[in-house]
C-alpha cells in the first residue's frame, strides 16, 4: 500500500489552492483506476477536491476548475468538469470521511465513493482525455489528508 500525506497547517504556507498529483498516470490497459483520500482534519470551509487530471492540466486552483481536470469537492458536493461552476453530484464531506475516486476505462464512466458507499456513476465522455493522473487539492489551512493508491486496504469494495 502506498500512502501520501498532505498536511497543510499554516496560512502563511498556503499562498493559494494546493494540488498534488500522482507522478505516474493510470496505465492505459487498466480497466478501473481507483484511489481514496482519508480526511483527518479540515479548515473552516472543507475546501478539498479529489479527481483525475491529464498531464496538461495546470497545478493551480482546485482540481476540476481548470482545463484537463475533473473533481468532486467537499465544501459543496459538486462535480467540477474543467470549469469553476460545478453541478450537484453528492453530499458534502469533511473530517472523518474517506472519499474515493475511480475511472472505469472499459465503460467510459467515472465514480466517487463516500465512506465505502458508491455515490453513483457519471458518464466520462466529457471528461479530460489523455493520460490521467490521480489528483487531490486543498484550499484551507488546517487540512490534513492521506491518499491511498492501494492496491489493498480500500474502504470501498467494488465487488459488493
Amino acid at each position: 500500500m502506498l500512502i501520501l500525506i498532505i498536511d497543510q497547517v499554516d496560512s502563511t504556507e498556503l499562498k493559494s489552492r494546493l494540488q498534488v498529483r500522482a507522478n505516474h498516470p493510470v496505465p492505459v490497459d487498466q480497466r478501473v483506476a481507483y484511489f481514496e483520500i482519508s480526511i483527518h482534519s479540515t479548515g473552516a470551509n472543507s475546501l478539498i477536491g479529489i479527481g483525475f487530471c491529464n498531464e496538461d492540466s495546470p497545478c493551480i486552483g482546485m482540481p476540476g476548475w481548470g482545463k484537463g481536470s475533473w473533481a468532486y469537492h467537499g465544501d459543496d458536493g459538486k462535480l467540477f468538469l474543467e470549469k469553476g461552476q460545478g453541478v450537484q453530484y453528492g453530499p458534502t464531506y469533511g473530517a472523518g470521511d474517506v472519499i474515493g475516486c475511480g475511472v472505469d476505462n472499459e465503460n467510459n464512466e467515472m465514480f466517487f465513493t463516500k465512506n465505502g458507499v458508491s455515490l453513483g456513476k457519471w458518464l466520462a465522455s466529457n471528461a479530460p482525455k489523455g493520460r490521467l493522473f490521480a489528483v487531490a487539492g486543498i484550499g484551507d489551512e488546517g487540512v490534513h489528508i492521506s491518499v491511498n493508491f492501494g492496491p489493498s486496504g480500500f474502504l470501498y469494495n467494488r465487488k459488493r
